[in-house]
């Protein structure tokens, strides 16, 4: 069976994984994949994520050099260009209250609204097209905006049930997860 580490009687498997994802922030205030690994924007934003979801302060993550990870992304935010890096950026954003329309004088919703205007389905890129959708709702972008991605991604479930990483692949764990919670209510 599966085992898991004896914790402290005060420790938490949350509090824990809480405690070591905020010891691996770089000098820059970013995170990379791996400890040790040089920063990148889309890390720092999933990182950003789950440390604000559990409630933890943003501010209070600070490198050696007293960087954080809002820092990080404000020094940064004219490299954030990509969906996936816009999606997870204003995600990252919304979960520590901070605001995605004005990240060191760029507008990363507007960014990512015209990304989706002009590429729906992000190229057939489902799990991608799912974190747009879920970023834009998640600051109440206007909603006639995101019809053609929620009908899109109705459609790219293929006959196992599920969403793979594109139309034609496999279902996966990852992107049917990831489409769930946007099309839970638009079938």
């Amino acid at each position: 069976g599966l085992a898991m580490k004896p914790a402290s009687a005060s420790a938490s498997p949350v509090g824990d994984a809480k405690d070591w994802l905020s010891k691996q922030v770089n000098a820059n205030g970013g995170f990379g994949m791996q400890p040790g690994d040089d920063s990148s924007l889309e890390m720092t934003a999933t990182a950003m994520i789950g440390l604000g979801k559990t409630g933890k302060d943003i501010q209070s993550v600070k490198s050696s050099s007293g960087n954080t990870p809002f820092t990080y992304l404000k020094k940064n935010s004219g490299d954030i260009d990509h969906a996936s890096i816009l999606a997870k950026a204003i995600l990252a954003l919304n979960a520590v209250n901070e605001n995605p329309r004005s990240l060191g004088g760029v507008d990363l919703v507007s960014r990512l609204e015209r990304k989706m205007k002009d590429n729906p389905t992000s190229s057939g890129k489902v799990n991608v097209a799912a974190y747009s959708l879920m970023a834009l709702r998640a600051v109440k972008a206007e909603s006639s905006r995101l019809t053609d991605t929620e009908k899109w991604l109705c459609k790219a479930q293929n006959n196992h049930r599920g969403w793979g990483i594109s139309a034609d692949a496999r279902s996966d764990a990852d992107t049917t997860g990831a489409v769930l919670p946007v099309v839970g209510g638009a079938r």
